[in-house]
Protein backbone atom coordinates (compact mmCIF):
# COMPACT_ATOMS: atom_id res chain seq x y z
CA UNK A 1 0.00 0.00 0.00
CA UNK A 2 1.04 3.83 -0.40
CA UNK A 3 3.15 5.52 2.55
CA UNK A 4 0.49 7.60 4.43
CA UNK A 5 0.71 11.10 3.62
CA UNK A 6 2.58 13.32 6.23
CA UNK A 7 0.35 15.11 8.38
CA UNK A 8 0.08 19.01 7.79
CA UNK A 9 2.04 21.18 9.77
CA UNK A 10 2.02 25.18 9.18
CA UNK A 11 5.22 26.75 10.17
CA UNK A 12 5.49 30.67 10.87
CA UNK A 13 8.31 33.03 12.36
CA UNK A 14 6.86 34.75 15.64
CA UNK A 15 7.70 37.44 18.02
CA UNK A 16 7.38 37.71 21.57
CA UNK A 17 7.23 40.56 23.60
CA UNK A 18 8.75 39.17 27.18
CA UNK A 19 7.50 42.29 29.13
CA UNK A 20 9.71 40.53 32.32
CA UNK A 21 13.13 40.70 30.27
CA UNK A 22 11.46 43.74 29.03
CA UNK A 23 12.89 41.98 25.43
CA UNK A 24 11.28 40.71 21.99
CA UNK A 25 12.27 37.37 21.57
CA UNK A 26 11.76 34.79 18.37
CA UNK A 27 10.20 31.48 17.55
CA UNK A 28 9.08 29.04 15.36
CA UNK A 29 5.41 28.29 15.92
CA UNK A 30 4.08 25.31 14.40
CA UNK A 31 0.38 24.59 14.01
CA UNK A 32 -1.17 21.13 12.99
CA UNK A 33 -4.65 21.97 11.88
CA UNK A 34 -5.69 17.89 11.63
CA UNK A 35 -5.28 17.83 15.16
CA UNK A 36 -5.50 21.32 16.72
CA UNK A 37 -1.80 20.57 18.05
CA UNK A 38 1.04 23.28 18.57
CA UNK A 39 4.72 23.11 19.07
CA UNK A 40 7.50 26.23 19.69
CA UNK A 41 10.95 25.95 18.93
CA UNK A 42 13.58 28.92 20.54
CA UNK A 43 15.12 30.37 17.20
CA UNK A 44 17.69 32.19 19.31
CA UNK A 45 18.83 29.50 22.09
CA UNK A 46 18.15 26.24 19.27
CA UNK A 47 15.88 24.27 21.72
CA UNK A 48 12.35 23.25 22.08
CA UNK A 49 10.04 25.71 23.87
CA UNK A 50 7.11 24.24 24.11
CA UNK A 51 6.57 20.51 23.03
CA UNK A 52 3.80 19.72 20.35
CA UNK A 53 0.75 19.85 22.62
CA UNK A 54 -3.20 20.09 22.10
CA UNK A 55 -4.59 23.82 21.89
CA UNK A 56 -8.28 24.52 20.29
CA UNK A 57 -8.17 27.66 21.38
CA UNK A 58 -5.97 28.68 17.86
CA UNK A 59 -7.89 27.83 14.47
CA UNK A 60 -5.78 28.03 11.29
CA UNK A 61 -8.34 31.06 9.84
CA UNK A 62 -6.13 33.53 12.43
CA UNK A 63 -2.68 32.50 11.31
CA UNK A 64 -1.67 35.62 8.48
CA UNK A 65 0.94 37.93 8.40
CA UNK A 66 0.38 39.96 11.14
CA UNK A 67 -1.95 38.27 13.24
CA UNK A 68 -1.64 38.64 16.79
CA UNK A 69 -2.56 35.46 18.33
CA UNK A 70 -2.52 34.14 22.21
CA UNK A 71 -0.78 30.82 23.01
CA UNK A 72 -0.97 29.94 26.77
CA UNK A 73 -1.05 33.29 27.54
CA UNK A 74 1.77 34.71 25.29
CA UNK A 75 0.43 37.01 22.69
CA UNK A 76 2.55 35.93 19.60
CA UNK A 77 2.98 38.11 15.92
CA UNK A 78 3.19 36.38 12.87
CA UNK A 79 6.18 38.17 11.64
CA UNK A 80 6.87 35.85 8.54
CA UNK A 81 6.23 32.30 6.74
CA UNK A 82 8.04 29.58 8.23
CA UNK A 83 8.38 27.35 5.20
CA UNK A 84 7.42 27.40 1.25
CA UNK A 85 4.52 25.04 1.77
CA UNK A 86 2.76 27.63 4.54
CA UNK A 87 3.98 30.16 2.52
CA UNK A 88 2.07 28.72 -1.15
CA UNK A 89 -0.44 27.03 1.28
CA UNK A 90 -1.83 29.95 2.91
CA UNK A 91 -0.49 33.58 1.26
CA UNK A 92 -3.19 33.34 -1.52
CA UNK A 93 -5.97 33.23 1.18
CA UNK A 94 -4.43 36.15 3.36
CA UNK A 95 -4.69 39.02 -0.19
CA UNK A 96 -6.24 42.23 1.84
CA UNK A 97 -8.58 45.04 0.24
CA UNK A 98 -9.82 48.23 2.29
CA UNK A 99 -13.61 48.40 2.25
CA UNK A 100 -15.10 51.62 2.78
CA UNK A 101 -18.76 52.22 4.00
CA UNK A 102 -19.41 55.84 3.47
CA UNK A 103 -22.06 58.05 5.41
CA UNK A 104 -24.90 56.89 3.91
CA UNK A 105 -24.59 53.25 4.58
CA UNK A 106 -23.79 53.67 8.11
CA UNK A 107 -27.12 52.78 9.00
CA UNK A 108 -27.08 49.22 7.57
CA UNK A 109 -23.45 48.62 8.93
CA UNK A 110 -23.99 45.63 11.18
CA UNK A 111 -25.48 44.18 8.20
CA UNK A 112 -22.82 44.98 5.77
CA UNK A 113 -20.47 44.02 8.65
CA UNK A 114 -22.23 40.54 8.72
CA UNK A 115 -22.19 39.94 4.65
CA UNK A 116 -18.61 40.67 4.67
CA UNK A 117 -17.99 37.80 7.70
CA UNK A 118 -20.69 35.56 5.85
CA UNK A 119 -18.91 36.29 2.63
CA UNK A 120 -16.37 34.76 3.72
CA UNK A 121 -13.51 36.86 4.45
CA UNK A 122 -11.57 38.08 7.64
CA UNK A 123 -11.70 41.10 9.08
CA UNK A 124 -8.39 42.12 10.01
CA UNK A 125 -9.24 46.10 10.68
CA UNK A 126 -12.40 47.61 11.49
CA UNK A 127 -12.65 51.74 11.96
CA UNK A 128 -15.04 54.55 12.01
CA UNK A 129 -13.83 57.87 10.70
CA UNK A 130 -14.79 61.10 10.02
CA UNK A 131 -13.04 62.93 6.78
CA UNK A 132 -12.44 66.27 6.33
CA UNK A 133 -13.09 67.66 2.69
CA UNK A 134 -8.95 68.09 2.30
CA UNK A 135 -8.68 63.94 3.63
CA UNK A 136 -11.93 62.75 1.60
CA UNK A 137 -10.29 64.98 -1.38
CA UNK A 138 -6.78 62.89 -0.86
CA UNK A 139 -8.36 59.63 -0.68
CA UNK A 140 -10.32 60.13 -3.39
CA UNK A 141 -7.92 60.81 -5.97
CA UNK A 142 -9.74 63.19 -8.10
CA UNK A 143 -12.96 61.21 -7.90
CA UNK A 144 -14.95 63.99 -6.53
CA UNK A 145 -18.18 61.46 -6.38
CA UNK A 146 -16.72 59.87 -4.03
CA UNK A 147 -14.98 63.08 -2.44
CA UNK A 148 -18.52 63.97 -1.90
CA UNK A 149 -19.49 61.05 -0.67
CA UNK A 150 -17.25 61.11 2.56
CA UNK A 151 -17.93 64.43 3.89
CA UNK A 152 -21.43 63.96 4.86
CA UNK A 153 -20.72 62.13 8.07
CA UNK A 154 -19.07 59.23 9.65
CA UNK A 155 -17.85 56.27 7.47
CA UNK A 156 -16.54 52.86 8.52
CA UNK A 157 -13.05 51.87 7.42
CA UNK A 158 -12.06 48.16 6.92
CA UNK A 159 -9.41 46.06 6.12
CA UNK A 160 -10.53 42.40 5.03
CA UNK A 161 -8.69 39.52 3.76
CA UNK A 162 -9.54 36.30 1.65
CA UNK A 163 -8.82 35.09 -1.22
CA UNK A 164 -8.91 37.19 -4.26
CA UNK A 165 -10.23 39.55 -1.69
CA UNK A 166 -9.87 42.89 -4.25
CA UNK A 167 -11.84 40.77 -6.93
CA UNK A 168 -14.25 39.29 -4.66
CA UNK A 169 -15.43 42.46 -2.41
CA UNK A 170 -15.57 44.39 -6.13
CA UNK A 171 -18.21 41.41 -6.96
CA UNK A 172 -19.94 41.57 -4.03
CA UNK A 173 -20.71 45.24 -4.10
CA UNK A 174 -22.13 45.85 -7.13
CA UNK A 175 -23.54 46.59 -9.88
CA UNK A 176 -27.14 47.55 -8.67
CA UNK A 177 -28.59 45.23 -11.40
CA UNK A 178 -27.10 42.22 -9.57
CA UNK A 179 -29.92 41.66 -7.31
CA UNK A 180 -27.40 40.18 -4.30
CA UNK A 181 -24.95 43.17 -4.43
CA UNK A 182 -24.60 45.05 -1.24
CA UNK A 183 -25.34 48.18 -3.57
CA UNK A 184 -28.51 46.62 -4.81
CA UNK A 185 -29.97 45.60 -1.51
CA UNK A 186 -28.81 48.37 0.33
CA UNK A 187 -29.26 51.19 -2.18
CA UNK A 188 -25.79 52.62 -1.59
CA UNK A 189 -22.76 52.37 -3.02
CA UNK A 190 -19.37 50.99 -0.76
CA UNK A 191 -16.51 51.31 -2.03
CA UNK A 192 -13.61 48.89 -2.56
CA UNK A 193 -9.54 49.38 -3.85
CA UNK A 194 -9.07 48.58 -7.61
CA UNK A 195 -6.16 46.96 -6.94
CA UNK A 196 -2.84 45.46 -5.18
CA UNK A 197 -1.62 49.13 -5.32
CA UNK A 198 -4.58 50.68 -4.47
CA UNK A 199 -5.20 48.40 -1.48
CA UNK A 200 -1.64 49.23 -0.06
CA UNK A 201 -2.05 53.05 -1.06
CA UNK A 202 -5.57 52.70 0.84
CA UNK A 203 -4.18 50.68 3.78
CA UNK A 204 -1.34 53.42 4.51
CA UNK A 205 -3.94 56.05 4.91
CA UNK A 206 -6.50 55.15 6.67
CA UNK A 207 -4.64 52.42 9.09
CA UNK A 208 -0.54 53.22 8.93
CA UNK A 209 -0.01 56.07 10.60
CA UNK A 210 -0.46 56.18 14.44
CA UNK A 211 -3.52 58.07 15.98
CA UNK A 212 -4.83 59.06 12.07
CA UNK A 213 -8.37 59.36 11.80
CA UNK A 214 -8.68 57.78 15.27
CA UNK A 215 -10.85 58.30 18.89
CA UNK A 216 -14.51 59.60 18.88
CA UNK A 217 -15.64 60.80 15.23
CA UNK A 218 -18.91 62.59 15.66
CA UNK A 219 -18.94 65.37 18.44
CA UNK A 220 -21.43 64.58 21.31
CA UNK A 221 -20.34 67.55 23.74
CA UNK A 222 -21.12 66.33 27.34
CA UNK A 223 -23.64 63.78 26.60
CA UNK A 224 -22.25 60.91 28.55
CA UNK A 225 -21.32 57.89 26.55
CA UNK A 226 -21.33 53.87 27.48
CA UNK A 227 -18.96 51.22 25.94
CA UNK A 228 -19.76 48.43 24.16
CA UNK A 229 -17.30 45.10 23.01
CA UNK A 230 -17.64 42.50 20.97
CA UNK A 231 -15.30 39.96 23.05
CA UNK A 232 -12.44 37.73 20.52
CA UNK A 233 -14.91 34.66 20.73
CA UNK A 234 -17.50 36.45 19.42
CA UNK A 235 -15.41 37.76 16.70
CA UNK A 236 -13.95 34.52 16.09
CA UNK A 237 -17.05 33.32 15.61
CA UNK A 238 -18.89 35.86 13.21
CA UNK A 239 -21.07 37.55 15.52
CA UNK A 240 -19.09 41.13 15.01
CA UNK A 241 -22.28 42.66 12.40
CA UNK A 242 -24.90 40.52 14.64
CA UNK A 243 -24.19 42.74 17.43
CA UNK A 244 -23.38 45.77 15.61
CA UNK A 245 -26.78 45.87 13.99
CA UNK A 246 -28.50 45.28 17.56
CA UNK A 247 -26.44 48.29 19.38
CA UNK A 248 -27.07 50.50 16.63
CA UNK A 249 -31.24 49.73 16.75
CA UNK A 250 -30.89 51.42 20.02
CA UNK A 251 -28.25 53.64 20.50
CA UNK A 252 -26.35 56.38 18.27
CA UNK A 253 -22.71 54.58 17.86
CA UNK A 254 -20.25 57.71 18.10
CA UNK A 255 -17.31 55.47 17.70
CA UNK A 256 -15.54 52.38 16.74
CA UNK A 257 -12.50 50.27 16.49
CA UNK A 258 -10.95 46.99 16.54
CA UNK A 259 -7.89 46.81 19.28
CA UNK A 260 -5.98 43.92 20.07
CA UNK A 261 -4.71 44.29 24.11
CA UNK A 262 -1.77 43.08 25.35
CA UNK A 263 -1.82 42.21 29.08
CA UNK A 264 -0.70 44.94 31.52
CA UNK A 265 -3.91 47.16 29.31
CA UNK A 266 -6.19 44.58 29.31
CA UNK A 267 -5.49 43.78 33.27
CA UNK A 268 -5.64 47.97 33.82
CA UNK A 269 -9.28 47.74 31.99
CA UNK A 270 -10.44 44.70 33.65
CA UNK A 271 -9.24 46.29 36.81
CA UNK A 272 -12.53 46.82 38.60
CA UNK A 273 -13.39 43.33 38.60
CA UNK A 274 -10.07 42.32 40.21
CA UNK A 275 -10.80 40.44 43.34
CA UNK A 276 -14.87 40.93 42.99
CA UNK A 277 -15.51 38.51 40.38
CA UNK A 278 -13.53 35.03 40.45
CA UNK A 279 -13.48 34.84 36.79
CA UNK A 280 -10.89 37.78 36.43
CA UNK A 281 -8.11 35.96 34.99
CA UNK A 282 -9.85 34.45 32.76
CA UNK A 283 -11.64 37.19 31.54
CA UNK A 284 -7.67 38.66 30.94
CA UNK A 285 -6.86 35.55 29.06
CA UNK A 286 -10.43 35.52 26.94
CA UNK A 287 -9.52 39.54 25.97
CA UNK A 288 -6.12 39.21 24.85
CA UNK A 289 -6.73 36.10 22.72
CA UNK A 290 -7.41 38.21 19.35
CA UNK A 291 -8.74 41.05 18.00
CA UNK A 292 -12.04 42.44 19.82
CA UNK A 293 -14.66 45.58 18.37
CA UNK A 294 -15.02 48.52 20.99
CA UNK A 295 -18.22 50.56 20.25
CA UNK A 296 -18.49 53.50 21.75
CA UNK A 297 -22.33 54.70 22.54
CA UNK A 298 -24.78 57.81 23.31
CA UNK A 299 -28.47 57.75 23.51
CA UNK A 300 -29.98 59.29 21.08
CA UNK A 301 -32.86 60.96 23.35
CA UNK A 302 -29.75 62.72 25.21
CA UNK A 303 -30.38 60.48 28.36
CA UNK A 304 -27.44 58.25 29.95
CA UNK A 305 -26.90 55.40 27.88
CA UNK A 306 -25.49 52.93 30.49
CA UNK A 307 -28.53 51.44 31.52
CA UNK A 308 -30.28 51.25 28.70
CA UNK A 309 -26.71 49.28 27.37
CA UNK A 310 -26.68 46.90 30.08
CA UNK A 311 -30.14 45.98 29.64
CA UNK A 312 -29.91 44.83 26.01
CA UNK A 313 -26.16 42.96 27.08
CA UNK A 314 -28.39 41.06 29.46
CA UNK A 315 -26.70 38.73 32.71
CA UNK A 316 -23.28 38.36 32.88
CA UNK A 317 -23.99 34.60 32.58
CA UNK A 318 -25.49 33.83 29.58
CA UNK A 319 -27.75 30.63 31.07
CA UNK A 320 -29.46 33.64 33.29
CA UNK A 321 -29.63 35.76 31.08
CA UNK A 322 -31.61 32.76 28.42
CA UNK A 323 -34.20 32.63 31.24
CA UNK A 324 -34.64 36.55 32.25
CA UNK A 325 -33.20 38.03 29.35
CA UNK A 326 -34.06 36.05 26.20
CA UNK A 327 -33.46 38.34 23.17
CA UNK A 328 -30.33 40.31 25.23
CA UNK A 329 -26.76 40.02 23.23
CA UNK A 330 -25.43 37.62 26.16
CA UNK A 331 -28.64 35.01 25.33
CA UNK A 332 -27.88 35.38 21.97
CA UNK A 333 -24.04 34.93 21.46
CA UNK A 334 -22.86 33.84 24.93
CA UNK A 335 -21.60 30.90 25.74
CA UNK A 336 -19.97 30.80 29.55
CA UNK A 337 -20.02 33.68 32.43
CA UNK A 338 -16.25 34.23 30.49
CA UNK A 339 -17.21 34.10 26.55
CA UNK A 340 -20.27 35.93 27.35
CA UNK A 341 -20.49 37.41 23.62
CA UNK A 342 -20.08 41.18 24.96
CA UNK A 343 -18.36 43.18 27.50
CA UNK A 344 -20.62 46.59 28.83
CA UNK A 345 -20.02 49.65 31.07
CA UNK A 346 -21.17 48.61 34.16
CA UNK A 347 -21.67 52.18 35.85
CA UNK A 348 -21.89 55.74 34.42
CA UNK A 349 -18.44 56.64 36.78
CA UNK A 350 -16.52 53.73 34.44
Amino acid sequence: PPAALPPCRYLFQVDYFDPHAEMAKSYQLSYYPETCEVEMYDIKNRRMFLKRCKYEDLQADQLYLGSTITVYGRQLKLVDYGDDFTRNSLASNSERTIAVVPPAGMPHLGKITNAIVRSRFIISEMRMVQLSKAEAEEFAGGDAGLAQSLVSGASSVLEIMGNNAIGSWLNLLGPSSNPKSLEAVFGVRCYGSADAAAAARDRAFFFAAEGRNTGRVSSVGDRPTSLCLVKPHAMAAGYAGLVLDQVMGKFHVTALEMFNLDRANATEFYEVYKGVTPEYNAMVEELISSPFLAIEVADPDGGNPVEGLRALCGPADPEIARVLRGGSLRAQFGQDKVKNGVHCTDLPED
